[in-house]
């Protein structure tokens, strides 16, 4: 068996961006939670622990739902390209709250980022 050294390059970069994408997020979110928007540490940590809360739920059935897909562009392809994508977007609009000081906006994207990378991180996980 000989290693596909392209399938194992892209495998590395999604977990790459995984990676980064939760360095950024239990770094920087709670100084914005407690900086820009003034709160507590409590609250700050229920935010927090938000991705794990929504993990237990989407990672389970995002993962089943790309075995059972079945598209040109291979089973779980589609599920990392489109959760990349979203989340990418989703990443570039919380500056924008932190600028504008909306915590609607700040934990709306915040929600859906965490969606989208839950969208991508199962598939990537077991590719």
């Amino acid at each position: 068996m000989k290693l596909n050294y392209k399938r194992t390059f892209f495998i590395g970069l999604a977990f790459l961006s995984i990676s980064a994408f939760w360095q950024m997020y239990d770094n920087i979110v709670p100084l914005i939670l407690q900086g820009t928007f003034h709160m507590n540490e409590t609250i700050t940590g229920m935010i927090m622990a938000a991705d794990n809360v929504l993990a237990v739920f989407l990672l389970p059935m995002l993962g089943s739902l790309s075995d059972k897909a079945d598209t040109r562009f291979g089973r779980r392809t589609p599920f990392i390209v489109v959760g990349t994508a979203l989340a990418v977007t989703f990443m570039m609009l919380l500056p924008l709250a932190d600028n504008l000081e909306s915590l609607g906006l700040f934990v709306g994207s915040l929600l859906f980022l965490l969606i989208a990378m839950g969208l991508y991180r199962s598939p990537a996980s077991t590719r």
